[in-house]
């Protein structure tokens, strides 16, 4: 082959990727990326709560599990209607019999018909309000009584507190994700007494 064959190829090899159409890809989110009011919780040594007393708070989510009308099951203790200043009350919520300086458990527990799995542990649990870094912490997913379970300490601060959290969970086969948001309030032993054991 020569030469000026050799140019002629090499020129029109250099039009055709000058013409050529660049190559698009979508940008992907960085790791760990979160959208909404959103808060990251840590360790319970770095808001100095003392360890969980007493019984867990259990809230189990079963087959029956309906994110428009949210029904779950509680154990461990009475649940009641509070007093609460946010608007949405609903039985995932839990009221505590904590007070003073002391710390509880809350366990979020998905039945194996649940149909239901959470998410990785940093979407898993996330504080909803601007106060539940230092009323939520040590958050783990693992399996209680057959259940697969997210457990996390309540530190409620004083005696008159409530604070949201973000659930990250993931509906069916096809994994669909799901946000619930239940609250976990403290209003003294003193002012819970008389209340309601039914569910919110």
């Amino acid at each position: 082959m020569n030469s000026k064959i050799l140019i002629a190829l090499s020129v029109a090899a250099a039009l055709a990727a000058g013409c050529a159409k660049p190559v698009t890809t979508t940008a992907q989110p960085p790791n760990g990326e979160k959208t909404g009011d959103t808060y990251a919780l840590g360790p319970c040594a770095k808001i100095g709560a003392p360890a969980p007393t007493g019984e867990a708070y259990i809230v189990t989510l079963d087959k029956t599990f309906d994110i428009k009308n949210p029904t779950a099951g509680h154990s461990g203790h009475k649940q009641g209607t509070h007093p609460g200043k946010h608007k949405h009350k609903t039985a995932l919520d839990v009221v505590t019999l904590i007070n003073g300086p002391q710390s509880g458990q809350i366990q979020i527990q998905l039945t194996p018909d649940s149909g239901l799995a959470f998410m990785d542990i940093d979407r898993a649990l996330l504080g909803a309000t601007a106060n539940s870094a230092s009323v939520f912490c040590d958050a783990k997913v693992g399996v209680v009584n057959g259940n697969s379970t997210l457990s996390f300490t309540y530190f409620p601060v004083g005696s008159d507190t409530s604070a949201a959290v973000n659930i990250g969970l993931l509906a069916g086969p096809s994994e669909f994700p799901v946000i619930i948001d239940p609250w976990e309030d403290n209003n003294g032993v003193v002012s819970i007494k008389g209340r309601s054991s039914d569910n919110n």
